[in-house]
């Protein structure tokens, strides 16, 4: 049984973890349509779902709306979550806000649980480390959205805290190394990315942790890794082979490391994640504090728990390679740097485990972080309501307004196995999520007769969408479809003449 103390900081860390909850704005962002940054990644979530949902296919067989592969087919990392959405939601709109839901859900659940865990031994201090990550801009925005990193970040945290409690006292019991090790395997199916953390914790483990009757041996170790390696690989190994038997380019299955550009591109490179993405990812007072505590850590540990030091100094390097191996990849896609988040969380943990002995420097590291907590999530709020303010009108134009046509929503809903061209959307899958179909979308500059690909398209498409203003300004529409319409307020809809 709990003792009063440990209710009154169950009590206080739930109230701090739902004020957190609503001065971020989660309640508001739970309900919204895809939209915002990086729409095109939402709507490729979305179509992973409704391809589940209109075909049936089994988890190993996963697709997406777009017909530029045999049937949609597709594959991006791990469709678990895709899969389980898909089997308990019957529309585009419930879809959103399930996934908007679990996104959260699994953030708010593992860092309560890490802090529940934590409590007894360092009571509330936990939440400040907790707190100045949970102050990232980035990690807000991804929170209550449909990308599977936060699901990735969460299952990490889920992995570290069954064994963070044992990390601080130097043992690591083989019933607790299996359930982690577990937690780290669908973290990494889900981002490979994730994969620094178990390799970190076995190599610190087999250097320098101090061997008792409680602790993993060397060998189980090795085998939980080696496992842990095997099961990653095989996903990303038949992954591949499955873009690979069904044309597929659209998703990266791999690394795109420094050295595949210039030289004189390397600082460039490596500078935009601090640069451009670094002004949303954290404050820059939570960033000196993190790196203050990280280096604190290792230091500090390096004579009193050696194994511990290891640990922060393997996760350092594993942030290190993923920044090299990776560095193509973050000029464009921000959700990346979220890898980094548990390396700064645990480092803090260990940070603040050793300031609480240190009366003069515990009070500095409070208020400092307490300051850095406060202005860092004003900070990140302001920027992730804009994010969400910002709809992308390019990429996100046709797909909001397909979904605010009713009578559009209808007339797609009433044509089950048709499939819809729809002219004017840049994006991969935004239009065809809003009408719920399978299809092809078609930049404005490529709409041409001329277009090889284009007349492909035509031959298989049933129905031909584009707006009032492409039509009128000449754009071209087959002779194979009727020349007068459907029309649905600023949208119009030919079909093709054998469908009549």
């Amino acid at each position: 049984m709990m003792s009063g103390r440990q209710h009154r900081l169950l009590w206080a860390g739930a109230l701090v973890f739902i004020v957190y909850f609503f001065a971020v704005g989660f309640h508001r962002y739970l309900f919204a349509q895809a939209g915002g940054i990086h729409f095109v990644r939402q709507s490729d979530a979305l179509a992973f779902v409704s391809h589940f949902r209109l075909t049936n296919a089994g988890i190993f067989e996963p697709g997406i709306l777009s017909l530029n592969t045999p049937d949609g087919k597709a594959v991006c990392e791990f469709p678990l979550i895709y899969y389980v959405v898909a089997h308990c939601t019957e529309s585009v709109k419930s879809a959103t806000f399930m996934m908007r839901s679990i996104m959260l859900c699994s953030l708010l659940s593992s860092v309560f649980y890490l802090y529940l865990v934590l409590r007894k031994r360092l009571g509330l201090y936990t939440l400040l480390p907790i707190f100045l990550c949970l102050s990232s801009g980035i990690l807000i925005y991804y929170s209550a959205n449909l990308l599977p990193e936060v699901v990735a970040f969460s299952c990490c945290i889920a992995g570290l805290t069954l064994i963070t409690r044992y990390l601080l006292s130097s043992a690591m019991p083989v019933r607790l190394c299996v359930w982690a090790m577990l937690w780290f395997s669908l973290a990494a199916l889900f981002k490979v990315t994730y994969s620094i953390y178990p390799i970190a914790l076995a190599l610190a483990a087999l250097i320098g942790l101090k061997r008792n009757t409680r602790s993993i041996s060397n060998t189980r170790i090795l085998a939980l890794l080696i496992a842990h390696l095997l099961l990653v690989s095989s996903w990303y190994i038949y992954a591949a082979s499955y873009s690979a038997r069904y044309g597929d380019e659209y998703f990266l299955l791999h690394a795109r490391p420094l050295w595949e550009r210039p030289f004189q591109e390397w600082w460039g490179i490596l500078k935009w994640p601090w640069t451009y993405w670094g002004n949303i990812f954290l404050h820059w007072q939570v960033k000196v504090l993190l790196f203050a505590m990280m280096v604190f850590a290792v230091v500090w540990n390096w004579n009193k728990n050696r194994f511990l030091s290891f640990f922060a100094l393997g996760m350092g390097a594993g942030v290190i390679c993923f920044l090299v191996l990776f560095a193509n990849h973050l000029r464009d896609h921000d959700y990346y740097l979220i890898v980094m988040l548990p390396f700064a969380l645990i480092a803090g943990i260990m940070a603040v485990d050793a300031l609480i002995t240190i009366q003069r420097l515990k009070w500095y590291y409070i208020i400092g972080s307490m300051v850095a907590i406060v202005f860092g999530v004003v900070y990140s709020v302001q920027k992730v309501q804009r994010r969400f303010d910002q709809h992308q009108t390019e990429y996100a134009r046709m797909f909001e307004e397909i979904l605010s046509n009713k009578d559009l929503l209808l007339f797609a809903e009433g044509n089950v196995g048709r499939s819809f061209a729809v002219v004017g959307d840049p994006s991969y899958n935004g239009s065809l999520v809003a009408l719920d179909r399978f299809g092809w979308t078609v930049k404005l500059e490529d709409w041409t007769p001329h277009n090889v690909g284009v007349n492909h398209i035509m031959e298989e498409a049933d129905f031909l969408l584009m707006e009032q203003q492409t039509r009128n300004s000449g754009g071209w529409v087959p002779q194979s479809f009727q020349q007068v319409p459907h029309v649905f307020g600023n949208l119009v809809l030919f079909e093709k003449v054998a469908n009549r």
